[in-house]
């Protein structure tokens, strides 16, 4: 008797990339090679974040670079903040966060451009503008106080962005988790 065909595209290779490796026989997943457990107790989100958007763990002095860049680029433009309180009433957030990303994308300064130079430019933005996004959507949908700005981060600790650069208690190693990232803390 012939072998059955596999259903959906179990075993089926849909696209190749080099941005991650997953094993789901071993329960693997790899960023550019490394294997996400080592990366998670040792690396903070910036240095994750570099890593996926220009190929190379970050030294020291480009993680600085990278973290002003974020901190530069973490107001939205028009379009998304206009276009956040209809978004809020209407949407879910996943659909939400959907819309907002697109907004903030045509709002860029360099939308029209595809250079390779842009596009890590355009990453680094959008990436430093989703955690101000999902914590006014937030505000949006309960009534709460939009999110205010502050010296040292420009805007609240409101997701992974910022979580990585709290401080730990002594003795203690970094580690990402969906328990304490991604929730909305304002200082």
């Amino acid at each position: 008797m012939a072998d059955k065909p596999s259903k959906g595209l179990a075993d089926i290779i849909a696209a190749s990339t080099a941005l991650s490796d997953i094993d789901g026989r071993a329960g693997l997943l790899f960023y550019r090679g490394y294997d996400i457990h080592q990366l998670a107790g040792s690396a903070a989100f910036e240095e994750i974040a570099y890593l996926l958007q220009r190929g190379h763990p970050p030294t020291r002095d480009e993680l600085a670079g990278y973290a002003a860049e974020i901190a530069a680029g973490r107001v939205p433009g028009p379009l998304a903040t206009g276009c956040l309180p209809e978004v809020a009433a209407r949407q879910s957030p996943m659909e939400a966060m959907r819309s907002l990303v697109s907004l903030a994308g045509a709002d860029d300064p360099d939308k029209d451009s595809n250079s390779a130079e842009a596009n890590i430019r355009k990453a680094a933005r959008l990436t430093a503008q989703q955690p101000v996004l999902v914590a006014a959507y937030h505000a949006a949908r309960t009534g709460g106080k939009p999110a205010r700005r502050t010296p040292a981060w420009g805007w609240p600790r409101t997701s992974c962005c910022s979580c990585a650069a709290r401080p730990l208690p002594r003795g203690r190693r970094r580690s990402w988790t969906p328990a304490w990232c991604c929730t909305l803390t304002t200082p």
